[in-house]
């Protein structure tokens, strides 16, 4: 199943990073939310080298949505 969910301490680190902080859960993406307006955009297998802000939600595969951590 895909899940969105916001790790506050992901932020800062690129897209490449988060993947190998991820235990049992893949990252494909992520949603990005315009604090101005809340409109959201969701990139899905995002550049590498993306960095991760305080307005964006993880997209995660995962078996369930309480099996997956940092």
């Amino acid at each position: 199943d895909f899940y969105f969910r916001e790790f506050p301490e992901l932020r800062g680190l690129r897209f490449n990073e988060v993947q190998c902080r991820l235990y049992r859960a893949v990252a494909v993406g992520y949603e990005r939310r315009d604090p101005e307006t809340g409109e959201a955009q969701v990139l899905m297998n995002p550049d590498p080298d993306s960095v991760l802000t305080e307005h964006d939600s993880l997209l995660v595969l995962a078996n369930n949505s309480d099996n997956y951590f940092v």
